[in-house]
């Protein structure tokens, strides 16, 4: 009888044990699948304005951003969703602190959005792309009240020579990606 207990006793602690392991590889694996799906870029925001749970880093690194390609910008125009969806405006239009640079460069970008509309605006992403349909660093989990001015900041380090075009876009849903209404381009030309 006392055989039995004992041998019960081992089969609990093995079957504990298997589960344990299962449980601590289920969130090893968990963690690494969406650790590799969403990295937040680092952008430079205006302290003085306070956003709801941005994800950005507090000032931008001279670094080398990662390449992402994107997918296209759809026009405010070309859609044909209603046009109150159509409420941010790229009030002062994207610029650069130069327009030509050496390769390992630092280049800043600044712009401004706003909300023209009559209600608040939760925006997903605001976005910086370069030709090529490439993201190098968004601004997540924005709120804009009509009428609000939102300032951005963003800095690149561009590794190829060439002539860049650098342009924002933005989303409410992480899938949907638009041009901001009068929206700019900013041109560089790395050598």
């Amino acid at each position: 009888m006392t055989e039995n207990k004992s041998s019960n006793f081992g089969n609990y602690i093995l079957t504990a044990f298997v589960f344990f392991i299962l449980g601590a590889g289920g969130v090893l694996a968990y963690n690494n699948f969406f650790a590799m799906k969403e990295k937040p870029a680092k952008i430079e925001i205006n302290k003085n304005k306070e956003k709801t749970q941005s994800e950005s880093g507090a000032t931008p690194s001279a670094q080398k951003w990662e390449e992402i390609r994107a997918t296209s910008p759809q026009s405010p125009a070309a859609s044909s969703n209603s046009s109150n969806k159509f409420t941010i405006l790229e009030s002062k239009k994207i610029y650069s602190d130069k327009t030509s640079a050496e390769t390992g460069e630092t280049i800043n970008f600044f712009a401004a959005l706003e909300n023209i509309g009559t209600k608040k605006k939760f925006l997903t992403h605001v976005c910086f792309n370069h030709s090529g349909e490439v993201t190098f660093g968004c601004q997540l989990n924005i709120n804009i009240d009509p009428g609000e001015e939102f300032p951005i900041h963003n800095s690149m380090i561009f590794a190829n020579p060439g002539s860049y075009s650098v342009w924002l876009t933005w989303s409410q849903d992480k899938t949907n990606f638009y041009r901001p209404l009068n929206s700019g381009t900013a041109r560089i030309k790395i050598q």
